[in-house]
């Protein structure tokens, strides 16, 4: 068994289902440092780098809501027409 599989849900996660994938081609070197901290931690490759991801996109997504303000998608909603 592969050792991503057996600890795929290593239970540090929340309890919703992860059915999509996101597959990022790097250097054995990068995977290798990638898998050092996730050790460090006591998480799988791939919970490790999920965890990472999910803050830097969450981070960034309430960044953005923040400094772009809101548009109307047309202009009669602005006017209320």
């Amino acid at each position: 068994m592969p050792e991503d599989i057996a600890f795929s849900r290593g239970g540090n996660s929340d309890s919703a289902k992860r059915t999509s994938r996101i597959e990022i081609p790097c250097t054995e070197d990068f995977r290798d440092k990638v898998a050092g901290l996730a050790a460090m931690y006591g998480l799988s490759v791939a919970e490790y780098s999920r965890n990472v991801l999910e803050r830097t996109v969450l981070g960034d997504l309430h960044i953005a809501r923040r400094v772009i303000p809101m548009c109307p998608l047309r202009p009669s909603e602005e006017s209320g027409q």
